[in-house]
């Protein structure tokens, strides 16, 4: 017969079920609104903990009814078996025995019996849900067939290259991206023969926006971590002997991070621990059978990349003996890829020649002697302003035009940021120096100005003429409403420069792309057409984080090419360089912007006539040598300038890096020997400035020493 203490903790226990149930319900439709992935959260624990309070309050009264057990001996057994249920270990048919005649109560017991044993699964299955990640990511890094992609962290950046990623996949499959009508679960199935995305350092998911991150993971079908890029041992398991056909797989990794020394640090981290495991089997291994390992490193600290040049050279000599070898680790900083890309792929159309009577008219572009003063303004010299402001002067240098910049800030600390890391640049014997150098470029500060006063307006409006503006304040709404600005202001000085603003929201760029005003005819009192604010929004998230754009590879080959002129021989530590030094890789990226620049704007175009005017002056006898002379004098000439201008061209690039002149070159202290007059160059130097063009330098071979050989002007 149950003891009357039923009565007390019998409804203690049903209260303490309903609870734990109502905590269960909330947490699982959390999981499938949200379709995050299972994790073992505070909230299953605490309704598991009201599960286990209501059984253990069920199973007291029953135990207490027992008249061979005390009240401690009944307290000690129903706590026993309360967690003995858990393990289906529960002395159920004891229970049922003390509850005979109460089919109610033995169908609760039963509940309870069988309820808790799920309860363990879940709890079991959320601790082996990482176990289980990482064996799916083992059996896909052996496979020779699946690409995997590591990400250091969960964010809104990583999910967007990640996705931009997955698309590539699913346009090589079905040889589009519009697949609406493929069941989701094929193209799941497909992916995964293909891909495998990995998203590290995961953060817990209490927050809405981590519920946001986390439901774009799953749709991805990507593997979450919470433990760090460097933990997952992702090199215990690659192919490393000979025979085995591993070379065209790709295991890249993106340290996507905030902070830019964890970014540095785990690179450093995984490049040593996949090196030591290489030099371990070095005489196994074949490179060209490694898979393409590479090692994406987002950072704007021109420091941390320093410190990858020496890691670098110590430990990857051998990737350089593989077939179609495109770097191991590439830097990606992220307000220099979007100066340096947006200048490689429309520079042209920005600063192009322009007629008096037109804006959109361009000058011929025949020839190498285009003067032109460019007015370019800067708003913001912040990241991105203070990049394209250090750009613009070796930029526009490239054909002799010469550029007035002002620049609007409103922090002066902003602007001693920029100084300082480049100050001769800003001091006066270069900049707005018309002798000497023979630099033409003029950079003007408005410190302290508010763009949204009319101190701004004013000053705006005593520049008179503008080419080109750039609006980079920091905020979406700031740039845009800057923009707009901008351009009414431009609009009643009666001038059209090209305006872009860099907006970070892909949304806010997209609904912007088209944006326009209707235009009032006051005579007519009507409306005539649309008038179009003609604002370029640049720099947007899904934009800039594609694969297409951070790799940039024809950008990336050019720049390759364009290293590999300055020497004729192109020996492997030549080639290295390239992928070693940060010296060369940028540099190199600066020489191929101009060099495309001056392709599109015409200023090679004259060699070729001149090859075939040769050709036609050699073939034709009645010409006099002194006829045939002159022409060939002009040719040189003609080389002889562009070599001067890309020369001083490259020297602007220098000095926007902080490098001043020294009789000895030394990238540590920042300091070069070549960063003085053409006509001061020894004759090694003068031919690599003929070479990095692609022209001929009409001479004797001259033997080269092996300091001139590493010492590169590109």
């Amino acid at each position: 017969m149950l003891s009357l203490s039923c009565y007390v903790f019998l409804p203690l226990s049903v209260l303490a079920l309903l609870a734990s149930v109502a905590v269960f319900v909330m947490f699982f439709s959390g999981i499938i609104k949200y379709k995050a992935s299972w994790t073992f959260q505070p909230a299953y624990i605490f309704a598991a903990g009201l599960f286990v309070v209501a059984q253990f309050f069920f199973l007291l009264p029953v135990f207490l009814s027992d008249p061979e057990l005390g009240a401690f001996e009944s307290t000690v057994i129903a706590f026993y078996n309360t967690l003995r249920s858990f393990a289906i270990d529960m002395e159920i048919y004891d229970v049922l025995e003390l509850l005979s005649g109460h089919k109610l109560l033995q169908a609760y017991a039963a509940f309870y019996a069988i309820a808790s044993p799920v309860i363990t699964v879940g709890a079991l299955l959320s601790l082996l849900k990482d176990y289980f990640a990482s064996i799916r990511l083992k059996l896909n890094k052996m496979n020779e067939k699946v690409n995997v992609y590591v990400f250091s962290k969960l964010s809104l950046e990583s999910l967007t290259l990640a996705q931009d990623i997955r698309e590539k996949a699913i346009a090589e499959i079905y040889g589009g991206t519009d697949v609406a009508d493929e069941p989701k679960w094929r193209i799941r199935r497909k992916l995964r023969k293909r891909i495998l995305l990995v998203f590290c350092d995961v953060p817990k998911k209490e927050e809405d926006e981590n519920f946001s991150l986390l439901e774009k993971a799953y749709d991805l079908d990507a593997l979450t971590f919470k433990k760090d890029m460097c933990a997952l041992r992702i090199f215990a398991n690659i192919k490393l002997l000979k025979g085995k056909k591993t070379g065209d797989k790709k295991i890249w990794f993106f340290a996507i991070g905030e902070n830019d020394n964890e970014n540095v640090s785990n690179t450093l981290t995984l490049v040593n621990r996949l090196t030591k495991l290489i030099e371990n089997r070095k005489e196994k291994v074949n490179y060209n059978n490694i898979p393409d390992v590479k090692f994406f490193v987002f950072t704007v600290s021109d420091e941390s990349e320093r410190l990858f040049d020496k890691a670098i050279q110590e430990n990857i000599e051998g990737f350089f003996a593989r077939e179609n070898f495109d770097g191991l680790i590439i830097r990606v900083n992220e307000t220099r890829s979007l100066v340096y890309n947006r200048l490689y792929d429309y520079g042209s159309e920005m600063f192009a020649p322009r007629s008096k009577d037109s804006s959109q008219k361009l000058l011929s572009k025949n020839h190498i002697t285009v003067q032109k003063r460019v007015n370019a303004v800067v708003v913001g010299f912040g990241g991105y302003g203070s990049e394209m402001v250090k750009a613009l002067p070796w930029y526009c240098h490239m054909n002799q035009e010469s550029i007035q910049i002002d620049v609007f800030e409103k922090s002066k600390e902003a602007i001693d940021k920029v100084v300082y890391r480049c100050p001769l640049m800003f001091d006066n014997e270069f900049n707005g120096a018309s002798t000497g150098t023979h630099f033409n470029y003029s950079i003007k500060i408005h410190e302290q100005v508010d763009v949204f006063s009319k101190e701004f307006a004013q000053q705006f409006k005593a520049l008179k003429d503008v080419d080109y503006v750039l609006v980079a304040l920091g905020t979406d709404e700031d740039n845009i409403t800057a923009a707009m600005h901008i351009r009414m202001l431009c609009e009643r000085m009666g001038v059209e420069p090209k305006i872009e603003a860099v907006v970070y929201d892909t949304k806010h760029a997209a609904a912007l792309k088209d944006l326009s005003i209707l235009k009032y005819n006051a005579q007519q009192d009507s409306v005539e057409q649309v008038h179009s604010y003609n604002i370029d929004f640049i720099g947007d998230i899904k934009s800039y984080y594609s694969l297409d754009n951070i790799l940039k590879p024809q950008l990336h080959e050019e720049a390759k090419k364009a290293h590999l002129h300055y020497s004729s021989t192109k020996t492997q530590i030549e080639k290295s360089l390239f992928y070693t030094s940060d010296y060369h890789y940028r540099s190199s990226l600066g020489l191929a912007i101009r060099n495309k620049a001056r392709e599109e704007m015409g200023f090679f175009s004259f060699l070729e006539k001149d090859k075939s005017a040769k050709a036609e002056v050699e073939n034709t006898e009645q010409i006099s040598e002194d006829v045939k002379k002159a022409k060939d004098e002009i040719e040189e000439a003609r080389k002889k300038k562009l070599a001067q201008v890309e020369h001083l061209g490259w020297w602007l690039w220098m000095l926007a890096e902080g490098y001043e002149e020294n009789p000895v070159r030394n990238d540590l202290a920042k300091q070069h020997k070549d960063m003085t007059a053409f006509e001061n160059l020894d004759l090694v130097d003068i031919k690599k400035d003929y070479a990095v063009l692609g022209i001929d330098y009409e001479d004797e071979p001259i033997e080269e020493t092996v300091t001139q050989k590493g010492d590169a002007n590109v």
